[in-house]
């Protein structure tokens, strides 16, 4: 009777420690803001040409006297590069960074970045004439001559526009982006993207996702990830559906939603073909785990 008792004591702790380790969400804000791809920081000089290699193959040059202090002159110091790279569409779903023009349109991407340099943990500006050039590995795509430079704007959604000042080169194994210039504000740092702006020139139309659980209660968020293609677009909620009205007919994609409740994660996967007008298609949340979530939206990578 002892030891039966010792086991199911140990049982009920085991138990207890397991329910304290699984990630609970206050929000759908917070499992996005856990799960995003990290930052990635490093320490240079400024007196010196640097290169920079990420993880993801990434490669950053930048020269020497690139960035200035508030007066317009050359920092000689340390400068700290904040630094992330984004490729899959898996990466850019938990990012949150969508391929879409400024009008929702969609875009083809090749790949996409965030910069921000710091001296003294202030934020600095890019000199006159300065250029860091970012060779963004193509893996095992073909080369695309008609990618643009694209810098993102931020107002109640995120977009994307095409710079009047930075340039793409394609070749055969990279995308080169020569940014010349910040963004600003300077403090909320710059991103960029190698972007095909006329991939989709061809037929759309509206789709539509009818969420079978209230909104109010599971606050998702609604993502179109495209078969075949490095492109994914982010849907907002009008109130009661989500639609989208640039829907390229003829594509595959799959709806993912993501929300939470009660600390719970949820989500759905919804395969569609964009092969009629004005479709409207259901979806119902179910609860799942982390691992399990990131585990099926890796899966479409492909």
């Amino acid at each position: 009777m002892k030891t039966h008792h010792l086991l199911t004591v140990i049982a009920i702790i085991i138990a207890m420690f397991v329910a304290s380790c699984k990630p609970k969400y206050a929000s759908t804000d917070e499992f996005f803001a856990k799960n995003g791809p990290p930052l990635q920081t490093f320490l240079i000089k400024g007196t010196a040409d640097t290169t920079l290699v990420t993880p993801q193959g990434t490669t950053i040059k930048i020269p020497a006297s690139t960035f200035i202090d508030a007066e317009g002159s050359p920092l000689t110091g340390a400068i700290k590069i904040e630094f992330k790279d984004l490729y899959k569409k898996s990466d850019m779903v938990l990012s949150r960074m969508p391929t879409t023009t400024l009008d929702e349109k969609p875009l083809k991407s090749g790949g996409m970045f965030f910069i921000k340099a710091l001296s003294n943990d202030q934020p600095v500006d890019m000199a006159p004439g300065a250029k860091i050039v970012v060779e963004q590995p193509l893996g095992d795509e073909r080369p695309d001559s008609l990618m643009e430079a694209m810098v993102q704007v931020q107002q109640e959604k995120n977009g994307w526009t095409t710079s009047p000042i930075d340039q793409v080169q394609a070749t055969a194994t990279s995308y080169i982006f020569s940014l010349y210039q910040f963004s600003s504000p300077i403090s909320g740092g710059t991103w960029c993207n190698s972007d095909n702006p006329y991939f989709w020139n061809g037929p759309k139309t509206l789709l539509t996702l009818d969420p079978q659980d209230d909104p109010m209660v599971y606050n998702p968020d609604m993502f179109l990830v495209f078969k075949d293609v490095t492109t994914m677009i982010h849907v907002y909620n009008d109130g009661t559906n989500f639609p989208y009205r640039y829907a390229p007919l003829g594509y595959e994609c799959t709806a993912v939603a993501v929300g939470t409740k009660d600390g719970e994660l949820y989500s759905s996967f919804t395969t569609i073909n964009i092969d009629t007008d004005s479709l409207v298609i259901p979806f119902t949340l179910s609860l799942t785990t982390t691992n399990n979530f990131k585990a099926e939206l890796n899966a479409l990578n492909n």
